[in-house]
């Protein structure tokens, strides 16, 4: 009597662990969905407008919450879970997360930054830019183009 059974079984997961494989890393590329671009275009255009109005303050937080469209997919790719939250708990979270740049941590700080007593930022901090080479440095593209927005 011959054991064939052993061999075919083989061959079943085999093919499972690949197709599974296959799938998860199709499903979780940032790029399959839209969803955190158009919510990134949205509050990079908000942030512009909000700025083009004096309105600084309002411009900082549709950054922050630009970035965190950013962190969630970039979250959601690398298969850590992301709890429903805000984009601060977010830029938080991304400071915890062990495979980061130093420079991605640097950027998710000064998204976490305090306005002083004037309801400014320190000199030379621009949450939008930031937001923006936060996508690149993560290795999102969020296809806008700052230049084209008048933001660089």
């Amino acid at each position: 009597m011959q054991w064939v059974f052993p061999h075919n079984l083989y061959l079943i997961i085999w093919v499972y662990l690949i197709l599974s494989y296959t799938i998860k890393r199709e499903y979780n590329l940032p790029t399959m969905s839209s969803a955190w671009k158009d919510r990134f275009a949205h509050e990079i255009r908000s942030a512009r407008a909000a700025r083009q109005q004096g309105n600084e303050g309002q411009a900082r937080v549709c950054a922050r919450r630009a970035a965190g469209a950013a962190i969630r997919a970039y979250l959601d790719a690398k298969g850590y879970f992301a709890p429903p939250a805000s984009a601060y708990e977010l830029c938080r979270l991304l400071l915890d997360c062990p495979d980061v740049q130093s420079e991605v941590r640097a950027i998710a700080a000064r998204l976490l930054l305090r306005v002083n007593e004037e309801h400014d930022l320190p000199p030379g901090v621009d949450l939008i830019e930031d937001a923006f080479r936060l996508t690149s440095l993560l290795g999102l593209d969020p296809e806008i183009d700052p230049d084209a927005l008048g933001l660089r």
